[in-house]
């Protein structure tokens, strides 16, 4: 078995172990789409009074010249309240991808700001942004960059819809920058 078939299977049973041997006690669903891309991502609250939160995402991104991307990622990070309109999150994501042919592992540092308006407490705007350097990227891969921000309105109380960009880049052995995925999408967050 390939090192990097070995680190996909270590990631995936990580996933599923924490994902079913705990119960949730706060849970969010995102999904996204735009006409080439769809984005899932489960988060949850594993520990009672606790501000630490696990997440699985997956990321299908087909171009129109017939290159798919497909990436899989697990996050853990801690989500505070700084004021009454503004939160963040600092914390790290492990990525998997396969894009244009080639994959790559990615351990990533970084976090989100979210913020309420002021004037429209239901509306407001968040951005995130993570990072993997060379020393934390493995396979093919140098360096991975996600960044992305979405002007939300939460149109019930434990759902938002929002507008949103998302740039996923992955740096290659050779120097070769790849976007995996790049552009706007609409999307529906639900919280229970």
């Amino acid at each position: 078995m390939s090192p990097m078939a070995r680190i996909k299977r270590g990631i995936c049973s990580v996933a599923l172990l924490c994902l079913f041997s705990v119960p949730a006690l706060a849970d969010w669903l995102d999904i996204n789409i735009n006409d080439e891309t769809l984005f899932l991502e489960y988060s949850y609250m594993p520990f009672y009074e606790s501000n630490l939160h696990m997440s699985f995402g997956y990321l299908y991104y087909s171009e129109s010249d017939g290159d798919d991307v497909h990436a899989g990622m697990i996050g853990m990070f801690i989500a505070e309240r700084l004021a009454e309109n503004t939160s963040v999150a600092i914390g790290g994501k492990a990525y998997a991808i396969d894009a244009l042919g080639e994959k790559a592992v990615s351990i990533a540092l970084g976090g989100a700001v979210r913020q309420n308006f002021p004037f429209a407490p239901l509306a407001g705007v968040e951005a995130y942004g993570y990072m993997a350097p060379k020393v934390t990227s493995f396979g093919k891969a140098e360096r991975m960059f996600e960044t992305g921000a979405r002007v939300f309105y939460e149109v019930l109380v434990n759902a938002d819809v929002y507008l949103g960009y998302r740039n996923l880049q992955v740096k290659y052995d050779g120097g070769s920058m790849e976007e995996a995925e790049d552009g706007f999408h609409i999307g529906l967050r639900m919280r229970f």
